[in-house]
């Protein structure tokens, strides 16, 4: 089969927002707008970070500012064909709640266009591709606001048939990004629409999008940088100046996955190029069999109606099908349109889409965590530094990282409510502090007295809603410090011994993962909560994440189970094809996700069901991966201590409140329950 099984193993600064339309040749090259604070998104919209945890979520909505739009002209292709007599749809993410539909931007005006754009029965305007594949759309359109993220939708025309055809199941994609004011990038912007920027969209805004026409989040700041950071992803993917898969990000340090996004446009172009005919299942079609391989649910659900709906769905479930869609890909011409690309029996162990980051800092990082503005912060063990890329993986720390503070041998590290890194450090037993631009804040040498052990698994951390943090230190307890560093106190007992892993749920109690196969739970006062022992699970748990009803689960060593634990204590499994695997985070939909030892990724649902495929997702660049976590656009970023990389795995989850302790409430709730594992 060409997509082959995995071989399973042992083991506050804002991103560049871009529109990532590159300007006409005849006009300006494409900007990039670097800005320090996210202002653009959160003007008038109070402090982003506040004291404790809980005031990062943020409920002020989105503010509506209407703007008038750039121009934009362009070609639409099937593969290297163009197709003509298209239906094009500009529409805006809407901001109104995730799963409502996308916000229709083309007026009438388009009626009086040559060729003659149109109305659908929804009241939605299009224009209409030319002969060449060729159309234009003039200003006169209206963003709602000056953030508005922007994409376009291509539906029908003839990719090369005889005069006067149409296929039916093409759907076609495009992400803009952020709307520019008053033609603020150039006075014209040139776009090519095709099946490499459909992936590109599909993949990159899948947190987000329902199907084509439903591209949506909530209106709170954080989900507005969430989808902000989503669609300008799409631009590490493609150029949709050229419609050509990237080899590598326009930052220069992140190697994109070229032949996978070239693998799956050729998938899409064998219907697009065709008549479109959905027939079967005896002598079925190339539609058919694609949209019935690609499903709303992996297997089970809604059948696509287009090539761009297929293409939100295959990325939603990136691990279902395999088999399958590697029997259609052998069944394609030798001529693919979009090369180089899988070659038949030789495919990919996912269809996941990931790209690997290097930075002149890495140094064998072991701990990883993503702030409020999708920021990622990684702890280098062996460079005593830490290393800050933006969403789109650039570096924002310099070519050695932050250091000082304390930091010798970090392993630990997590962001309060305020936006500062806390840092622990294995060697020394330090603790260390920086500002969201990376200035030391603690002593020179680590606040002290720190009082936490050296030694056993390593240094975890966790911050609690007041903004106290708990931090791990082998078999001697845990240790908990106030936000000004202070020692609050070292609790033992309940079968503390060499933690793997600790987590915070909503009443404020601690759950700490320990290697003797059980699982500590204390107040946030330091009262055995679980019983001299702790509470007793299979293997020996590795890792431990709070979900929103006050779960805790916890992945194990050499075991291959996942475990939740309800407050009360009781115990439920589901199995995984994993070993060694360790639980990371929740995300938006309550799934837990793990990262295994042989480099796989794992998630279940949390009613249990796996996720990742029959194989687990297995990403190429994964390498000695160390550690993971999950951000607010539904990508999950995994820190590779084997080769010093950083590997994004985009839209592989759903998008999740970042930073982890911004989704726990101020006033400690009776139960455990808070909005960790929700979406911003």
């Amino acid at each position: 089969m060409p997509f082959c099984r995995p071989v399973m193993s042992r083991a506050l600064r804002l991103r560049p927002i871009i529109l990532h339309a590159r300007a006409d040749p005849n006009y300006l090259e494409e900007s990039v707008l670097t800005m320090r604070v996210a202002l653009v998104i959160l003007t008038s919209s109070c402090v982003f970070y506040l004291a404790g945890c809980s005031g990062t979520q943020l409920a002020t909505p989105a503010k509506t500012n209407p703007v008038q739009g750039a121009a934009i002209r362009g070609k639409v292709h099937g593969g290297q064909t163009v197709i003509s007599g298209a239906s094009l749809y500009l529409y805006a993410a809407s901001s109104a709640g995730y799963g409502s539909q996308s916000i229709s931007l083309l007026n009438s005006n388009v009626l009086s266009q040559t060729p003659a754009g149109g109305q659908d029965t929804n009241g939605h305007y299009y224009v209409t591709t030319g002969s060449d594949g060729s159309f234009a759309i003039t200003g006169d359109y209206t963003c709602p606001s000056t953030t508005s993220q922007l994409y376009l939708y291509a539906v029908g025309g003839n990719p090369g048939l005889p005069p006067g055809s149409n296929n039916p199941s093409i759907g076609l994609l495009t992400a803009l990004g952020t709307c520019q004011a008053n033609s603020t990038l150039s006075p014209t912007l040139y776009v090519v629409i095709n099946e490499v920027t459909t992936v590109a969209a599909a993949y990159a805004f899948a947190g987000f999008a329902t199907d084509p026409t439903h591209v949506a989040s909530s209106g709170t700041p954080l989900a507005q940088l969430g989808i902000a950071n989503a669609f300008a992803n799409a631009g590490n993917l493609a150029s949709t100046y050229t419609g050509t898969a990237l080899t590598t990000t326009p930052a220069g340090n992140g190697t994109a996955p070229q032949v996978i996004v070239n693998t799956l446009a050729d998938l899409l172009a064998a219907c697009i190029n065709s008549t479109g005919t959905v027939s079967g299942p005896s002598n079925p079609t190339v539609c058919y069999t694609l949209f019935n391989d690609l499903l709303s649910g992996g297997t089970t659900g809604s059948v696509p109606g287009d090539t761009a709906t297929a293409a939100i769905y295959l990325a939603h479930n990136p691990g279902a099908n395999l088999d399958a869609l590697g029997s259609l890909y052998e069944t394609l011409p030798a001529d693919l349109p979009f090369q180089p690309a899988v070659t038949a029996g030789s495919g990919p162990n996912d269809l996941t889409v990931s790209i690997a980051f290097s930075d002149g800092s890495l140094n064998k990082p072991l701990s990883i965590a993503v702030d409020g503005a999708g920021n990622v912060w990684l702890a280098n063990y062996g460079g005593n530094s830490v290393t800050e890329l933006s969403s789109l993986g650039v570096d924002l720390s310099g070519a050695n990282g932050f250091t000082g503070g304390g930091m010798n041998g970090p392993m630990g590290i997590a962001i309060d409510g305020q936006g500062h890194v806390w840092i622990a450090s294995q060697t020394n037993g330090a603790l260390a502090e920086l500002s969201n631009t990376g200035s030391v804040l603690s002593p020179g040498n680590g606040y002290p007295n720190a009082g936490f052990s050296i030694g056993g698994a390593g240094m975890v951390l966790a911050i609690d809603g007041a903004g106290n943090l708990w931090i791990t230190g082998g078999s001697a307890g845990v240790t908990k410090f106030s936000s000004g560093g202070a020692v609050l106190g070292t609790y033992t007992g309940a079968g503390l011994d060499q933690q793997t892993g600790i987590s915070v749920d909503g009443s404020g109690n601690a759950w700490i993962a320990n290697t003797s196969a059980d699982v500590s739970e204390f107040s946030s006062s330091g009262s055995v909560l679980s019983g001299a022992a702790g509470f007793t699970v299979t293997g020996q748990p590795y890792g431990v994440a709070i979900d929103s009803t006050g779960n805790a689960w916890v992945g194990t060593v050499s075991s291959s189970v996942m475990q939740k634990i309800s407050p009360s204590g009781s115990v439920t499994s589901a199995t995984i094809n994993a070993h060694n695997a360790e639980v990371f985070g929740i995300d938006g939909a309550g799934s837990a996700w793990t990262v295994g030892e042989g480099n796989q990724l794992v998630g279940v649902s949390s009613s249990g069901a796996l996720l990742s495929g029959p194989y687990a997702y297995d990403p190429p660049s994964l390498y000695g991966a160390q550690a993971a976590a999950l951000d607010g656009s539904g990508d999950i970023w995994v820190a590779n201590g084997g080769n010093n990389t950083v590997t994004e795995v985009i839209g592989v989850a759903v998008p999740v409140i970042t930073p982890i302790c911004a989704g726990l409430p101020a006033t400690p709730t009776a139960n455990g329950t808070s909005n960790l594992g929700t979406k911003p």
